[in-house]
């Protein structure tokens, strides 16, 4: 968390991606400075809404 911190200070973020399926593991959303994205949740939902969806 100190590198996210760090790099909204430095960077002004607004949010940051987790963009490796590890990340969430190892990074809680509830105490990141900023939101995040969790792109294998993201995806997974995706692709479960589209199989229910057919």
């Amino acid at each position: 968390m100190g590198i996210v911190s760090r790099m909204v200070a430095e960077h002004g973020l607004d949010g940051i991606v987790l963009g490796c399926t590890e990340l969430p593991l190892i990074l809680s959303p509830e105490n990141m400075p900023v939101a995040t994205l969790d792109i294998a949740d993201i995806h997974i939902r995706a692709i479960v809404a589209r199989i229910l969806a057919d």
